[in-house]
């Protein structure tokens, strides 16, 4: 009987000695403020990734409730991506009401970009002022307000590059636009020249305010 109190007592003993860097593992996250369980703590283990940086990361994510596993937070760590990046990233799309994901987060930054940079422009305002456009029978002078598609990580922000591609379409539309009734000119511009398939089709921007002001040329 006492035979086997000692092998149990061994094989309790090995188990426990096999596990103690895990249960380590355990116990420093829970002075960092990271909750794991047994198998979250034996995947850091195995993959070699249980560093203060990445349980600070951790820490932040669960803090903030962000919804993302320990899983894929390790894998995004082992595919050499930047775990601090992703989550200022996400903390500020959550504190502005952006929607987003984890997995977009980490494509942006395994592209190698700042990821709350990024962001920081997604409800910023662009203005564009074209004045005098004019086919010698009607003027018009056009004021638009726009903004990013969200997420523009990718998109060229160019506010001079906008201005031609607006100019050139209303340039396009006046050479052979006879109408000098200044209702319907204006119809025409905003329903099939400057209309939504041009705006997030073409441009990939979102419209949110327009103004289009036409004068008939008076003849000399």
């Amino acid at each position: 009987m006492e035979t086997f109190i000692l092998i149990g007592i061994f094989v309790v003993f090995i188990v426990l000695l096999i596990n103690l860097p895990v249960f380590v593992i355990m116990l420093i996250a829970k002075t960092n403020k990271v909750k794991l369980s047994y198998r979250e703590a034996l995947k850091l283990y195995r993959c070699k990734v249980a560093d203060k940086s990445f349980l600070k990361s951790v820490a932040k994510f669960q803090e903030k409730n962000i919804p993302v596993s320990v899983a894929m937070l390790v894998a995004h760590k082992l595919s050499g991506g930047n775990l601090e990046n992703c989550v200022e990233g996400l903390i500020y799309a959550k504190e502005n009401n952006l929607e987003t994901d984890f997995l977009s987060v980490s494509a942006f930054d395994l592209a190698g970009k700042n990821v709350k940079e990024s962001f920081l422009d997604a409800n910023q305002v662009y203005e564009i002022k074209l004045r005098d456009l004019t086919n010698g029978k009607i003027s018009i002078d056009y004021f638009v307000n726009y903004k990013y598609e969200f997420p523009s990580v990718f998109v060229e922000k160019d506010c001079e590059k906008v201005k031609d591609k607006i100019e050139g379409k209303l340039g396009t539309f006046l050479e052979s636009w006879n109408n000098t009734n200044t209702f319907e000119t204006e119809e025409m511009i905003r329903k099939n020249i400057l209309n939504t398939d041009f705006w997030e089709g073409n441009l990939r921007i979102v419209l949110i305010s327009q103004k289009i002001i036409i004068r008939e040329e008076v003849e000399k």
